[in-house]
């Protein structure tokens, strides 16, 4: 069901409709439990490019877990309030979803925290998706995280370069109470494996300390720096910018990126030390990762499956978390430092 309103900020209208159709369900469904809204999920978006890509992904979540959906979309051609209402049979319950699409081109950012705090469920938490190119310079992303119990970012969604994710780790650092987590950081977790199965032997426990080369290779920057940050922030390197690190004994180690590849991917990380090379590495079908050792450790090459999870998953996964992840906070921590 679909409800048009002329303004956003008329509010109570929306939830007059919202209210209305809800009892259209309640009445329809009568005798069949009803799922329970468990949270406001609220979603900027700003880059039309990626607009349906988006909300096909936001839809997904929704349908899952039932909640108050408030889309914020800031394209110019999108004006006015929308309200959608839907029931989805799941396992014996019927869960409704609730929709609320409100163009927000030209709002000023104190009235949209406020009309979003007053559409919002009470009692509940709200996430904030912001899927924008811009942070800390927004004004309305300051006024939204102030209602927001966790947050929810993609520093390399509409951008390739290191921007978004430079200004994560500044904002990170003034506003640490809030829970963050960033998917870039998330798509990481098995290449973080690949990197930590090199060095499950005890023997390599001098290697992995005698690092003097990381380089990695993603379509989007903000992959490589985390990888990179990660590293350093799990063996105790300081940033040395640009482009490096120092160990525990001074000693450097440089830091490459390239950008090669799709978007939000990495392709391969190489780490050498003195004596050996260990590269690990996209194969052609891009659903699999070569790992290989040359030099003074050398050993045959394998084959792991790279795991594949889509971004509705790193989403529903990073707003399940309700806090932030201790090591993914250490690892923004030193890409700000890189990037100083």
């Amino acid at each position: 069901m679909r409800v048009d309103s002329a303004s956003i900020t008329d509010v109570e209208a929306i939830k007059s409709e919202l209210s209305r159709a809800r009892r259209e369900f309640e009445e329809h469904d009568k005798g069949v439990r009803v799922a329970t809204t468990t949270m406001n999920f609220v979603v900027f978006i700003n880059d039309t490019e990626h607009r349906a890509w988006i909300l096909d992904r936001v839809k997904k979540i929704a349908d899952k877990h039932p909640s108050r959906t408030i889309i914020l979309d800031a394209n110019a051609d999108r004006t006015g309030a929308d309200v959608f209402v839907s029931s989805l049979d799941e396992a014996g319950s019927t869960i409704h979803g609730e929709r609320i699409e409100l163009g927000v081109p030209d709002i000023d950012p104190v009235t949209l925290r406020n009309v979003v705090a007053a559409l919002r469920v009470p009692g509940i938490e709200t996430h904030l998706l912001w899927s924008a190119i811009r942070l800390t310079e927004s004004a309305r992303f300051k006024e939204l995280i102030e209602i927001a119990d966790s947050i929810v970012v993609d520093s390399s969604a509409a951008v390739r370069d290191e921007s978004t994710v430079g200004e994560l780790a500044k904002f990170f650092a003034q506003y640490r109470h809030i829970p963050m987590r960033d998917l870039a950081w998330e798509r990481l977790a098995p290449w973080r494996d690949m990197v930590a199965r090199f060095f499950d032997d005890r023997g390599l426990r001098e290697e992995l300390f005698s690092i003097r080369k990381v380089a990695v290779a993603s379509g989007s920057d903000a992959e490589a720096l985390y990888l990179g940050g990660w590293l350093g922030s799990r063996l105790g390197w300081k940033p040395d910018p640009p482009c490096g690190f120092r160990d525990r004994k001074e000693a450097r180690i440089e830091f490459a990126t390239t950008r090669e590849g799709q978007p939000r991917r990495l392709s391969s990380i190489t780490l050498e030390t003195p004596t050996s090379q260990y590269v690990a590495a996209l194969t052609s079908d891009a659903t699999t990762v070569e790992l290989r050792v040359t030099g003074g450790r050398a050993h045959p090459p394998s084959i792991a499956p790279l795991a594949a999870i889509d971004t509705a998953s790193l989403i529903e996964r990073a707003i399940l978390a309700g806090t932030t992840d201790e090591i993914f906070e250490t690892a923004l921590r030193t890409v700000g430092e890189i990037l100083k």
